[in-house]
């Protein structure tokens, strides 16, 4: 469900298999898989950004989840805050974004 992160991909398709097993479960199931999943997927928002010549934050920004967006598993997103937390990690890290990144809301396309 989560494996793109919070970033609008039209055009992904994901396979993944469940696996039981004899070994009972070694942490909260809260959170399952979102950190797991989050790390490569950032790793590679990275490389695709180099690959492009772009600004990582740039791709990030236009890429990110607004409301109203499909996400993978055919769920429509509502209340997408990703913008705003990544303006705010900006900001906190002393990073400044130009204005056209600035001016852009996770309400909608």
């Amino acid at each position: 469900m989560f494996a793109c992160g919070p970033f609008h991909i039209p055009y992904i398709r994901i396979e993944g298999q469940c696996v039981l097993t004899n070994k009972a479960g070694s942490s909260s199931m809260r959170g399952f898989t979102i950190m797991n999943g989050q790390f490569p997927m950032e790793m590679q928002m990275h490389k695709v950004a180099q690959a492009l010549g772009m600004d990582p934050w740039e791709l990030r920004f236009i890429n990110a989840w607004r409301d109203g967006d499909q996400g993978v598993s055919r769920y429509v997103v509502r209340g997408a805050g990703a913008l705003e937390a990544m303006k705010a990690t900006a900001d906190m890290a002393g990073i400044q974004l130009p204005d056209r990144l600035l001016a852009m809301s996770s309400r909608g396309r």
